[in-house]
């Protein structure tokens, strides 16, 4: 989990907010 903080620390806000919809798509189609 530390290191997706680090990556989201990295990328800066716009990034982080692509990072959290990349990984709720990823959510979404794991869960289906």
């Amino acid at each position: 989990m530390e290191n997706n903080l680090q990556m989201a620390g990295i990328l800066g806000p716009e990034g982080c907010k692509n990072y959290k919809n990349l990984l709720n798509t990823v959510n979404l189609l794991s869960s289906k």
